[in-house]
């Protein structure tokens, strides 16, 4: 493993740990995203998405705004909102098309 790909690892793990110890709890996505952590995350673009993509495929969550926001992509079809299981699945499918 390179050197920049270990820091953007651990980078990313740091923030994803920051952000679901303290994000808002209890609100929508839209309050959970203001975050400076998730933020932080969206702010590294295309590079954090395999690393989001991992993440989500071991521990789903509320990932998929940051992953929308980086590529543009909607791969969760409208009859799977809502459903954590079935939209972590969509994004992964779409993670292994797009070859990340």
């Amino acid at each position: 493993m390179q050197p920049k790909t270990a820091e953007l690892e651990a980078t990313f793990s740091r923030l994803a740990d920051d952000w679901e110890k303290n994000r808002p709890r209890g609100v929508d996505i839209h309050e959970m995203v203001k975050h400076p952590a998730y933020r932080q995350v969206i702010d590294m673009g295309e590079q954090a998405i395999p690393l989001i993509l991992r993440h989500i495929e071991k521990k789903p969550g509320h990932w998929f705004w940051a992953l929308y926001a980086i590529t543009g992509a909607s791969p969760v079809p409208e009859d799977s909102h809502g459903n954590l299981e079935k939209m972590t699945a969509a994004w992964i499918r779409w993670g292994q098309e797009q070859e990340f």
